[in-house]
């Protein structure tokens, strides 16, 4: 019996800790898909937006009709899970198109580069 491997945590777990403490993932370079990645942040973002669509009903900006109302909420839950996968993507590739240059190195490499190259280490 093999008690040296290491198990790979359920994927609550995982979710949990993504939530909680997003840099421990980071620093262990945990396998976390894309998708499950997107995810956690429609799912969010998901929630922030009902909260939001619960408290406009509550102090009496949106009607009464019960259907309508229901529908409208979902509409707004449905809207920050659309930002909270395809918006947060959008941010993301602007930043990471915004921080390389011409010759595809970001900005952390390209220093990495010119140290070593003044050091005379390259």
């Amino acid at each position: 019996m093999n008690t040296t491997a290491a198990e790979k945590p359920s994927t609550w777990k995982t979710a949990l800790i993504m939530i909680i403490n997003p840099g421990d993932i980071v620093k262990k370079k945990a396998a976390v898909s894309g998708r499950f990645s997107l995810a956690i942040s429609g799912a969010a973002f998901s929630l922030f937006f009902l909260q939001t669509g619960l408290d406009m009903y509550r102090v009496g900006q949106i009607g009464s009709n019960a259907i309508a109302l229901v529908a409208l909420i979902a509409l707004i839950a449905l809207l920050g899970s659309i930002y909270g996968t395809v918006g947060i993507v959008g941010i993301a590739a602007l930043a990471w198109g915004t921080l390389m240059d011409s010759e595809g190195l970001g900005l952390m490499e390209k220093n990495k580069i010119n140290h070593y190259w003044n050091e005379g280490t390259l």
